[in-house]
């Protein structure tokens, strides 16, 4: 199998297994920045609307580092 494939077949996976414990919610997703566009669309393509708000989810397009003082 492609490795690419195989990155979105556990992308999948997981969702769908998110998916069965939605009183664990909000869910956070760290994922490399390569692939935050590929777990946007399988979270909207995969859960149904009435279990995911499409306007309650955040994708951080840039980050920076913070120091707390």
């Amino acid at each position: 199998m492609h490795t690419a494939s195989f990155a979105k077949l556990c992308v999948v996976q997981a969702i769908c297994i998110a998916a069965c414990y939605p009183e664990d919610w909000p869910l956070l997703i760290i994922t490399p920045s390569s692939m935050r566009l590929v777990w946007l669309d399988a979270l909207l393509q995969w859960l149904p609307e009435p279990l995911l708000n499409p306007d309650a989810i955040t994708v951080i397009k840039t980050g920076k580092v913070c120091s707390l003082k």
